[in-house]
């Protein structure tokens, strides 16, 4: 259909829908919530 894909393991690139864990840490995929790939806190 040509349209980008809505599940991130079925698109080219990861990381295009955030998540916010329900303590406000921010990662760029829910496959990725390592500390290490942690992107900081809303509440910082």
């Amino acid at each position: 259909m040509g349209l980008p894909a809505t599940v991130c393991i079925f698109s080219e690139t990861c990381g295009r829908a955030a998540i916010i864990e329900h303590n406000g840490d921010v990662y760029s995929c829910d496959h990725f919530m390592y500390l290490d790939y942690k992107l900081g806190n809303i509440q910082d």
